[in-house]
């Protein structure tokens, strides 16, 4: 999950295949499936975030990992 994390980033200024394949997914399935579990949307749901809400989502979810360790 920690990937996926890294891969909010990149998913909003990367075409995606991109972005899963930098993070270590050998194909988009895997990391649609993964990023759909954290996050509630597809990676292209997400992009269409406005900016700050797109912040937000990733900070709360970087605090739920943080303290599930």
């Amino acid at each position: 999950m920690m990937r996926v994390v890294v891969a909010l980033e990149r998913v909003r200024h990367e075409k995606i295949a991109a972005g899963a394949l930098g993070i270590g997914y050998r194909g988009k399935h895997n990391f649609y499936k993964v990023f759909r579990q954290l996050t509630g949307m597809t990676p292209t749901e997400f992009r269409a975030l406005p900016e700050e809400r797109a912040r937000e989502m990733i900070d709360a979810i970087r605090r739920h990992l943080k303290r599930g360790s």
